[in-house]
């Protein structure tokens, strides 16, 4: 006995996908919500436009300042001079001490006037400032003030430099008014002097006597041209003072257009998401 098998077709049934969300419906939910998304967009950008009008306007100058030295003359093996420069102010010291001082940051209850210190590549003594400040004229009084400050360093190990340098001249001429007075008795004594063997030893101390004393003199007129004013450069600024005739902060042209974009896109963001709860309400 056989079975007759029944062929059943298989129909197919489409399924909605109520998740799909078309451009048309998009296009739609945007010219529903119109009204909100100028209103929104346009009350971002105003916010921004006060913003921007309220803030007080930032000025910048920009200068270069080396610091001060004293030109040092000082004799080689091959009796030639060189000259090196003695750091009044350590300029890494010097650096990191403007920075700690007059550098401000963010959280600071008074944020200008600020600065902003750079150094040339393998120069230690040359500083680039960038000073901001709420105008042109309160940043040359800032650079001025740190210039005086620097200045005021240098004048006290100045002093203390050239006290030095005199003790070592006074030293100088003591000890040379000794060899002096040695070499005139050994010459005093070279005129009564016969034998022939100590004749030659008192002219060789008193060649010896010469070259010392010739040899302090030349140390006393180094150190003495050391304390020369032509050799000594104090602190000073290279080149002008480049003042910006239009404040740098806030940038108002791109603060507002900033705004006007984020408002935009927050205003649609806020209307899909209205609809996206309205249409969870009306599932409950």
């Amino acid at each position: 006995m056989s079975q007759e098998q029944k062929i059943i077709p298989v129909q197919y049934i489409p399924i909605e996908e109520d998740n799909e969300i078309s451009l048309k419906d998009i296009v739609k939910t945007i010219l529903k919500y119109k009204k909100f998304i100028v209103g929104f967009t346009l009350l971002i950008t105003a916010l921004a436009i006060i913003y921007v009008f309220i803030k007080k306007p930032v000025y910048e100058i920009t200068t270069s300042i080396q610091l001060g030295y004293i030109n040092s003359n000082s004799n080689t093996n091959s009796n030639a001079v060189s000259i090196s420069k003695i750091y009044l102010l350590d300029p890494y010291a010097t650096k990191v001490y403007l920075k700690n001082v007059y550098k401000k940051d963010k959280f600071d209850k008074i944020p200008y006037p600020t600065i902003n210190i750079t150094t040339p590549k393998n120069i230690k003594d040359i500083y680039n400032l960038n000073i901001d400040a709420y105008s042109n004229k309160n940043a040359d009084d800032y650079l001025n003030k740190i210039l005086k400050d620097l200045k005021n360093k240098e004048n006290k190990k100045l002093k203390a430099f050239k006290s030095e340098i005199n003790k070592k001249i006074d030293i100088l001429k003591k000890a040379n008014n000794r060899l002096k007075y040695e070499l005139n008795t050994l010459n005093e004594k070279l005129k009564n002097t016969k034998d022939a063997q100590l004749y030659a030893t008192i002219l060789n101390n008193i060649s010896e006597l010469q070259s010392k004393i010739t040899k302090n003199e030349l140390t006393i007129t180094n150190l003495k041209n050391t304390l020369s004013p032509a050799n000594i450069t104090p602190t000073h600024i290279i080149g002008t003072v480049k003042k910006s005739p239009n404040p740098i902060k806030p940038k108002k042209k791109l603060i507002i257009t900033v705004a006007f974009i984020v408002g935009f896109i927050l205003s649609i963001f806020l209307v899909f998401l209205i609809e996206f709860v309205k249409s969870l309400k009306e599932q409950e």
